[in-house]
């Protein structure tokens, strides 16, 4: 076989090889596409809520464990009227909700009562 062949030929294999690799890098872009529309992965966004003045953010800290981040909506100290009776910049809660809007929820209550200034 003369070398303009053996390039031709060494050409064709690469292709293949290039191709194979594209299409491979193809499926698994589809897997991973399948993945996260299955039930076991959630690609929910933390929710953000603006409630007198506070700043709310639910966020997943794992599967289906919910918590909220609580701060001030002008960026100033919170006021903890209830408990330790700290300033701090935020505080989340401490205990987990199933989904983003109960975490919402309680952290609503505590304002509503007046927990949190």
């Amino acid at each position: 076989m003369n070398k303009k062949w053996m390039f031709v030929v060494l050409g064709y294999v690469l292709l293949l090889a290039a191709l194979g690799v594209t299409f491979d890098g193809s499926l698994a872009l589809i897997a991973i596409d399948r993945l996260a529309q299955s039930e076991r992965y959630t690609d929910e966004m933390d929710k953000l809520e603006i409630y007198r003045g506070f700043e709310i953010r639910a966020f997943e800290r794992e599967q289906g464990r919910w918590r909220a981040e609580i701060r001030k909506a002008d960026g100033s100290t919170l006021k903890i009227l209830v408990g330790d009776s700290g300033h701090r910049m935020s505080i989340t809660t401490p205990a987990d909700t199933l989904t983003a809007d109960a975490s919402i929820d309680e952290v609503k209550k505590a304002i509503d009562a007046g927990s949190l200034s």
